[in-house]
């Protein structure tokens, strides 16, 4: 049952709102969710070099283990050389990562939040704070190349769309994969439900308010029920051309500790407004 937020004035964290969202205490969460936004939006954000005046921004949220993203910086170095492009790096509970940028880029910009703050909020600040009109969201763990995230941003800035995900195919052979991960080699209109792996119109996204900051998981889909009041379903894209290698989970253990988590994201998101399978319903039969 959920109560009032709470009174009292305590520093907001992102522990307290998976606190909540597990008690399905979710006034509360979203109260948390809102304080933390604008607690962690008082962080500074650094430049290192200058890009001048980019058309595509790249956003990726690390929040474990630096070592882990680094095969995905590596990958992207040719196109963050590439004029118009470039990286807002942040640091969520992630330490060393500025020093391993440095490594492969002379141009980007860094944020350390010092703590864990969820992905939404990481995303929110990360997307409020770029320059490019299309923002490219990539999961830390993930790897893909230059020509991978040129097509997934086209799909924005050449066709239209308010927003568009990709295909994602395991990085471990064999590894187990979420039925969303590869919607296969057609086409076609969908909701962003990969957000590590989606471009958005940035003007868009933010108008709209981003990510609700109290989500951890269907946060993209959320936003779709938003933006499906002002925009027909055809401006939402899968593009199959586009490729992420990512592993869903590395055990069991991380496994049933991601579809606990996806399943109280589905209670939220039904007491926002609307269930997962409400929003898929708007969109054309594959």
């Amino acid at each position: 049952m959920n109560g009032p937020p709470d009174s009292e004035q305590k520093t907001p964290s992102f522990e307290r709102i998976r606190a909540h969202i597990n008690a399905h205490e979710f006034e509360r969460a979203r109260a948390e969710g809102r304080l933390l936004l604008r607690s962690a939006s008082t962080v500074e954000t650094r430049r290192f070099g200058e890009v001048g005046d980019p058309d595509l921004s790249i956003v990726v949220v690390v929040s474990a283990r630096v070592e882990r993203t680094e095969p995905l910086l590596e990958a992207m170095t040719t196109l963050l050389c590439e004029p118009g492009c470039e990286v807002h790096l942040l640091a969520s509970g992630a330490e060393g990562l500025s020093r391993l940028a440095q490594r492969y880029f002379q141009n980007f910009l860094f944020t350390d939040f010092r703590s864990n703050v969820g992905p939404s909020v990481a995303r929110n600040i990360g997307a409020k704070r770029v320059g490019g009109s299309t923002v490219v969201f990539l999961d830390d763990d993930g790897v893909c190349g230059p020509d991978d995230v040129r097509r997934l941003a086209g799909c924005v800035a050449e066709q239209g769309a308010v927003a568009a995900r990709g295909r994602i195919v395991p990085k471990t052979p064999g590894a187990p994969g979420r039925s969303h991960y590869d919607l296969g080699p057609n086409c076609m209109y969908t909701p962003p439900s990969t957000e590590g792996f989606s471009a958005w119109d940035r003007e868009t996204f933010l108008k709209l308010g981003g990510f609700d900051p109290a989500m951890f998981g269907h946060e993209g889909l959320d936003l779709t029920r938003r933006a499906l009041e002002t925009h027909a379903p055809e401006a939402f894209r899968y593009c199959n051309q586009a490729v992420l290698f990512h592993d869903y989970s590395n055990d069991r253990s991380q496994h049933d500790r991601k579809e606990q988590r996806h399943s109280a994201m589905d209670a939220y998101m039904t007491w926002c407004g609307a269930s997962m399978l409400d929003i898929l319903e708007r969109f054309p039969a594959k």
